[in-house]
């Protein structure tokens, strides 16, 4: 890198600078490609494990006592763990262990290199701890009015019967339509507190 801008620069080159941007676009393309690979085999993961423990969370979810009053928490965290692999997540995950050599790597390069690049990841580690901390009320809140929200439909699924016999389907659709707008309320709150981090 140094020796580009100690002597590609200053002479000018533009044979020297065009293939140096090609060379620049094709390691872009090649980055790109991979990033592609590697989501597509987390979503092909998160699908494998749909497929193994699926039956068995839907068992387990059925045969709980919570069962009747229309929890189905097992399918939930199956849901959950699914969308984490499939997320950019776990490939974050696995990138991690590789930072030191990626650190040491630079250093050999320039010092200059990996002191900017360590203080630009601790400056994003910074954001994120903050993050985190100014949006964890917010998030909580939501989380527990899409959760109430959640129960209320499943509540009036489970008695839908009762509801429509007694004419009650507006008012029921009115009740559950406030919980869930406080509940996206919510959420866009601590949405717009973690786009400024972002």
């Amino acid at each position: 890198m140094m020796q580009v801008y100690d002597r590609v620069l200053p002479s000018a080159s533009i044979p020297t600078l065009v293939y140096l941007s090609l060379i620049a676009l094709g390691a872009l393309i090649f980055l790109a490609t991979l990033d592609a690979v590697r989501a597509v085999y987390c979503q092909r993961v998160a699908l494998s494990l749909d497929k193994h423990f699926g039956e068995d969370a839907f068992i387990a979810s059925i045969s709980s006592p919570k069962a009747a009053m229309g929890d189905i928490q097992p399918l939930r965290d199956l849901a959950t763990t699914r969308s984490f692999v499939a997320s950019k997540g776990l490939a974050n995950l696995i990138d991690l262990p590789f930072a030191p050599i990626f650190a040491v790597i630079l250093y050999c390069i320039h010092p200059v290199l990996c002191l900017v690049t360590v203080a630009g990841a601790a400056v994003m580690i910074l954001m994120v701890v903050a993050s985190h901390y100014a949006t964890r009320s917010a998030a909580g809140k939501a989380q527990e009015a899409a959760v109430a929200a959640n129960l209320l439909a499943q509540a009036f699924t489970r008695n839908r019967e009762t509801v429509q016999g007694m004419g009650m389907i507006g008012h029921v659709t009115e009740r559950w339509g406030r919980r869930f707008a406080d509940a996206a309320n919510l959420q866009d709150g601590a949405s717009a507190i973690n786009a400024i981090f972002a």
